[in-house]
């Protein structure tokens, strides 16, 4: 089977929607320079050995930032070098699921910063998962009396230790994680004061960026079907006698099944050789449009069948010239043998011929790339052989992008990569899908996709075709669900005759569409597009049974295309149907960063049965639900310790700060406020908070 598919770890997100509407083709960003009422939650730490420490004022909305309002932390430390604190400032208004939203890649986050004591403040990037705070610093001493911004970017897990000394692990930006809140701290936390007890700082222009983490694309083949494959010979300058006798694609005999069978005949000069070059057509990468290459994942089975040792490579072409990496030089295997590479980046692929140099372009100003294998023997010692026979299969490869920015767009249409599905309407006796090929030249420009139907004399009668491009796939559960689909062609109709055209998505054997338009006769090439399409704006395309698109992350795989049609129309007097499509492009947008709305649900941590006391009641009322069936009146004032889980901890550390003196509970505590970090339980009210 050949297939592209999109493959974790990851997901892409692409055109994110930011917070303030916008489209970020990067990533998801978050900011706020305003810190207004109820947009941030603020808590403060102070370490085990601060007895005199404190956070004075943790936080409050101030003049003088820049510029207009600003965050100020006023924090004093006690006398111990090793006491302090600091102030935790969290953002209310939004936050990261990576089991929604998708994995993270990496955070970039800035932020400025002013000392108004002129004493030095540790700062720094927080963010906080699981009841559990990680920060990046980004200074451990700043004192500047000047508004200075502090920026960090590419931060991954590691980049992220525990806040508390003595704490361990790292936050979990994979699928499996929690919900992941954002925001910085500002303080002096285990550190020397340098003789400073007192602090007084603000911030500024807080931002964060979400990059998610990149899809990988895959193409794999084992048939070796001749349309998917580009076969070239190659001769060594010095090769006269040398020839490539045959490749053949037996039907068995591979790894199981098809494989690919190489012959090659050596002339008698030690420095002859010869070798085949073989490209797939069904996985190209342009990096202006795809995004840059982060690395290649690749791989083949090969067998020598008389023993000669066969120089094998993974090989990459790109503006007209090859670049390879080998596994073997001399293989000669004489059983099924799995060569593999894994992220080999373009370092890992010089020239295949010698005395050519350079590397192939990753980067986004790179050509296009194709993929494929090599066999042979070139400028090599054949240890006295002279005749090579050897066969090749399961070849496979994945692109690790950087950034994967659309689906990848075809104007080409080349035939291994699309199918095409025929409907003509259920009393259609006279109406067909006549043709749907491929015409080199002619398109808007080049080659283009023609289709050609033909319908009935009776008005119910219709034909349509869907083009499915099945070399590519998004799996929902892997790359993240779909919030909305951007989507555009160009159309022509060669006879004038009205057709309708649209896209078409392919899930779970069944297909929907949206259409451009109904009874389109453009006979020059017109561009038809849509954006932020949305699941229910495709219908089911007749005439299949009714049912909605799933493009949640349990919807399964989806497969991209277009259709055109007359189904069920008149058509105008018409009954033949001849159009051409081309520039085919498809734009994924995911989940929305946005959870959760600035001043939401708001509560005091603590309250189990919501009559706005803390007391034993609320222990009794936890154990209650847990052991006895009780009635839970709001999950996030239950969980008493704040890790995100009811259970008979929740009870304890109720027990504890009433009887054991154990200090404060997480916010919000004593006062009405939202979670800090948006977790999942639910609140659905809380009758003592507005």
């Amino acid at each position: 089977m050949n297939i592209v598919r999109i493959i974790g770890p990851g997901t892409v997100i692409l055109g994110v929607i930011a917070l303030a509407g916008d489209r970020a083709a990067a990533g998801a960003r978050v900011s706020d320079g305003e810190f207004a009422a109820g947009t941030w939650i603020i808590e403060h730490a102070v370490s085990a050995l601060a007895q005199d420490s404190a956070v004075n004022a943790a936080g409050a909305q101030s003049d003088g930032g820049n510029p207009g309002a600003c965050m100020r932390a006023d924090i004093t430390i006690g006398v111990a070098s090793l006491e302090g604190a600091a102030a935790l400032f969290l953002y209310a208004c939004a936050r990261w699921d990576p089991a929604v939203h998708g994995p993270i890649h990496a955070i970039d986050a800035a932020f400025d910063f002013v000392s108004r004591s002129g004493t030095p403040a540790r700062i720094g990037i927080l963010l906080r998962q699981g009841g559990a705070y990680y920060a990046h610093v980004l200074d451990t001493a700043a004192a500047t009396g000047q508004w200075t911004t502090f920026r960090a970017a590419d931060l991954h897990p590691e980049d992220f230790p525990p806040l508390m000394p003595f704490e361990t692990g790292r936050p979990d930006f994979s699928t499996a994680g929690g919900p992941i809140a954002v925001g910085f701290a500002v303080g002096q936390f285990a550190a020397f004061a340098e003789g400073s007890t007192s602090f007084v700082c603000d911030a500024d222009n807080w931002e964060l960026t979400f990059n998610p983490a990149p899809a990988a694309m895959h193409a794999a083949d084992g048939d070796f079907g001749e349309s998917a494959w580009t076969v070239e010979s190659v001769l060594s300058p010095l090769g006269q006698d040398s020839v490539v006798n045959a490749v053949t694609t037996p039907p068995d005999g591979g790894a199981p099944g098809a494989c690919r069978e190489i012959d090659i005949t050596l002339g008698t000069a030690a420095t002859e050789g010869a070798a085949v070059l073989q490209l797939s057509s069904l996985l190209s990468w342009n990096p202006a449009v795809m995004g840059p290459v982060r690395a290649i994942d690749t791989g083949f089975e090969f067998v020598s069948v008389n023993g000669a040792p066969t120089r094998l490579g993974f090989i990459v072409a790109q503006n007209g010239k090859y670049y390879a990496h080998v596994p073997d030089a001399q293989s000669t295997a004489a059983q099924w043998t799995t060569y593999r590479g894994e992220g080999l980046t373009a370092d890992d692929f010089p020239p295949l011929f010698p005395f050519e140099t350079g590397r192939p372009d990753f980067s986004a100003a790179g050509a296009e790339i194709r993929f494929g294998l090599a066999t042979g023997q070139i400028a090599m010692l054949a240890d006295g052989h002279t005749s090579f026979v050897h066969r090749v299969d399961g070849w496979f490869v994945t692109v690790n992008p950087e950034r994967l920015a659309v689906v990848p767009p075809d104007g080409d249409f080349a035939p291994g990569a699309w199918e095409v599905e025929e409907f003509v309407s259920p009393t259609a006796q006279e109406s067909s899908v006549d043709a749907s090929v491929t015409r080199d030249a002619g398109g808007n420009p080049d080659a283009y996709r023609e289709i050609e139907l033909t319908v009935g004399t009776a008005a119910t009668e219709g034909a349509a075709a869907a083009h499915i491009l099945t070399a590519f796939e998004w799996d929902l559960a892997v790359s993240g669900p779909i919030f909305s689909i951007d989507a555009s062609l160009d159309f022509r109709s060669l006879n004038g005759a009205p057709l309708a055209v649209g896209i078409v998505v392919e899930q779970g054997g069944r297909l929907y569409q949206h259409m451009f338009d109904d009874a389109a006769r453009n006979t020059a090439w017109t561009a038809f597009q849509a954006a932020g399409i949305l699941p229910g704006d495709f219908a089911p395309v007749v005439p299949l049974a009714p049912g909605e698109i799933d493009l949640s992350s349990s919807g399964g795989i989806v497969h991209f295309g277009f259709a055109v049609g007359q189904v069920g129309e008149f058509g105008g007097g018409f009954t033949s149907f001849i159009a051409g499509i081309d520039n085919w492009r498809i734009s994924v947008n995911p989940v929305p960063v946005i959870a959760q709305p600035c001043g939401g649900i708001q509560f005091r941590r603590g309250d189990a049965n919501a009559d706005g006391n803390l007391d034993i009641a609320d222990a009794i009322a936890v154990l209650t639900h847990l052991f006895a069936g009780g009635p839970c009146r709001c999950e996030d004032s239950s969980d008493a310790n704040d890790d995100e889980a009811l259970d008979i901890a929740d009870a304890i550390t109720v027990l504890a700060h009433l009887f054991a003196g154990a200090g404060p509970l997480r916010p919000p505590f004593g006062t009405c406020g939202p979670d800090p970090a948006g977790d999942a339980l639910d609140c659905a009210g809380y009758m003592p908070c507005p």
